[in-house]
């Protein structure tokens, strides 16, 4: 077909059911490649379900890939709420085990109270959906509590039986804090407990070179090229699961990552294979895990390494860092799962450097920082309301800290291990303070959780 084309978003739904009743196949494909560049999360189910209606099936994967991708934020949707009962099934039944199931279950919860009446007798069939075998028991626990699953009978007894199969919790349940200490060929964890100001050992991690994350249900042992990951639930595990996955490629150093929505995001870094002027990339893949392989996210849109992320809500926020020309960031971007957009940047570039997440409030936590023709230690925190988009300094540092630097947050307070000493930063009282001196932590420990 030559010519302008003939449609835009107010009328291209109208110009397909136009070109299907008079068979015009290439005006349909026209349509298609413009649905499939302007997809945004306020149309995407309409456009879905028209790729079902008119069996437009590159569409419709398109949209069911852009779907999966976005699912949490698309359960607010008027749309999503007037899905009937044959088109809610099936959109469950392409995301499941391709989305976490605490969103299957958030998208079911939703969809049935918008019109409960009608809806409930649909919860138990449409539960079974969900993948329970990969939640955790906190999780599981968590759902058993929703008033749809109390109220059956059917969906509380699939709960309680994945619940048999789960190791009693191994842990106390007073505030610990697990660190890894790493030697030449195993990796030995020791819990310190902030209140008694003990040691006590946990499961051990097999292999040399892991890097560890941790979310509010479990810590995540990788390894070097990502082909094998190994998970433990600290409060409900007696040792390290694991599971094997595709490498991630190419290869790449000085990115950031992170657990965001039960996927590890990956962001930027340097690709080691590429040539020089493309080594230092925005690129951004995501893995959820019940799932074997990368999934491209949007490009960042600046292109960084040795930068920050972290998460508050719905929102990931990636900072500082050295870019392509070699400059030191202050800039911020914020990713809500469809764009990155700039927000207020930091006071300071900054790179190499931590940050973390208290009370829904980032701190950006030391690194290093240009000082007129030197690469200093930066002592500086800087702290970011995502509310009001405003950075403002905090109290800085005693000691030098770096990405390398074992940090996590616990009750409102920050933890540092600087070699054999724990220092605690309070965010109520704006001040550091030595929180205890350990004979058995070693200078390599990382902090993986408190709990």
């Amino acid at each position: 077909m030559d010519g302008e084309f003939p449609a835009d978003m107010d009328n291209i739904y109208d110009v397909i059911a136009a070109a299907d009743y008079m068979q015009l196949a290439l005006v349909q494909n026209r349509c298609s490649e413009y649905l499939i560049d302007n997809l945004t999360v306020s149309n995407v189910l309409v456009t879905w379900l028209c790729s079902i209606q008119y069996e437009m099936k590159t569409l419709q994967l398109q949209t069911e890939a852009f779907i999966i991708q976005n699912l949490s934020t698309l359960v607010g949707k008027d749309v999503f709420s007037e899905l009937n009962h044959y088109q809610f099934n099936c959109l469950i039944q392409f995301c499941n085990n391709k989305t976490p199931p605490e969103v299957i279950c958030k998208c079911l919860v939703n969809w049935v109270s918008h019109d409960e009446a009608k809806r409930e007798t649909y919860f138990s069939q449409l539960f079974g959906h969900i993948n329970l075998r990969s939640m955790s028991a906190s999780r599981l626990l968590d759902m058993k509590e929703i008033n749809l699953v109390r109220n059956s009978q059917e969906c509380l007894t699939k709960i309680l039986n994945t619940l048999k199969f789960r190791p009693a919790n191994a842990a106390s349940s007073s505030s610990k804090c697990a660190l890894l200490l790493l030697n030449s060929s195993i990796t030995y964890i020791l819990a310190f407990d902030a209140k008694t100001k003990k040691w006590s050992a946990l499961p051990k991690i097999q292999g040399k070179e892991v890097t560890v994350l941790f979310s509010q249900h479990g810590a995540y042992a990788l390894d070097q090229d990502f082909s094998r990951i190994q998970t433990l639930d600290l409060k409900h595990s007696v040792g390290w699961s694991k599971f094997l996955y595709n490498s991630l490629q190419p290869c790449y150093e000085n990115f950031s990552w992170t657990i965001w929505n039960d996927c590890i995001f990956v962001c930027g870094g340097k690709n080691v294979q590429a040539s020089t002027q493309h080594k230092i990339t925005s690129k951004v893949m995501r893995l959820y895990l019940p799932q074997h392989q990368w999934i491209d996210e949007r490009n960042m849109r600046i292109e960084r390494k040795h930068h920050a992320v972290a998460n508050v809500g719905d929102k990931l926020f990636v900072m500082g860092g050295l870019s392509s020309d070699a400059k030191i960031q202050n800039s911020v971007e914020c990713y809500d799962g469809t764009f990155w957009k700039l927000v207020s940047p930091m006071h300071e570039a900054r790179y190499n450097f931590v940050a973390v997440v208290v009370h829904g409030q980032i701190f950006a936590v030391g690194g290093l920082a240009q000082n007129k023709e030197n690469i200093e230690p930066c002592l500086t925190v800087e702290r970011y309301d995502p509310s009001t988009n405003i950075w403002c300094h905090v109290a800085s540092l005693i000691k030098r800290i770096t990405a390398e630097t074992p940090v996590c947050v616990h009750d409102g307070k920050i933890y540092v291990v600087f070699g054999r000493e724990v220092d605690v930063y309070d965010t109520a009282k704006n001040n550091w303070s030595i929180l205890v001196t350990a004979n058995e932590v070693e200078w390599k420990a990382i902090i993986v959780k408190l709990f």
